[in-house]
């Protein structure tokens, strides 16, 4: 059973735009500011820009930073409240959904791909130091509102120094696959 927990939904809209906004700094895509004003989303921004004329231009790597980044709010959203499955699509997943079958051609083949960039935007809020980041942003904008991207940018990089520890803990962590005996544990990990 899960942990859910109660936010409201001041606190629930941060987090999205605190999981946009660091979704946006992982994949070193820019914007003006940061607020809880609700004309002012951040995922709405992006999600506009991707109706536009020359969008389709882009290389797929921008593609796919900027759909991970639509996504990455509302995944950011329920791992603050607990909830890490994904029961049904929020309006930004639609559209992403929507955008993606324009891309590809195929409503299947869309809504795998969506799948896919979902698990990709979760495995990034998952890293340790990323959602300590996102958690250090939505506060901050629970505290002022609105924040620009040079502020959100010095939360990313005063973090910076941590992914190398997460790194090197990890690498001086036994293979979990192999008994202290050498024998095989029948764990393995997949990595990309």
């Amino acid at each position: 059973m899960q942990n859910v927990v109660l936010i409201d939904g001041t606190e629930a809209a941060a987090y999205r735009q605190a999981g946009h906004a660091v979704a946006a700094l992982y994949h070193q895509l820019s914007f003006e500011r940061l607020s809880l004003e609700p004309d002012e989303s951040l995922g709405e921004f992006f999600l506009e820009r991707s109706t536009l004329a020359g969008w389709e231009s882009l290389s797929k790597e921008q593609q796919e930073a900027e759909l991970i980044l639509i996504l990455a709010g509302e995944l950011a959203q329920k791992k603050a409240k607990g909830r890490k499955e994904v029961k049904r699509m929020g309006i930004e997943a639609m559209w992403v959904v929507e955008v993606l079958g324009n891309l590809e051609g195929s409503e299947e083949i869309a809504k795998a791909y969506y799948w896919y960039l979902s698990l990709k935007a979760q495995a990034l809020l998952d890293q340790p130091y990323v959602w300590e980041v996102t958690q250090k942003i939505a506060q901050q904008l629970l505290e002022n509102r609105t924040l620009s991207f040079h502020h959100i940018k010095q939360v990313w990089h005063r973090a910076d120094a941590q992914p190398r520890e997460y790194i090197l803990k990890e690498a001086a962590s036994p293979d979990p696959s192999v008994s202290e005996n050498g024998q095989t544990t029948g764990i393995q990990y997949a990595f990309s």
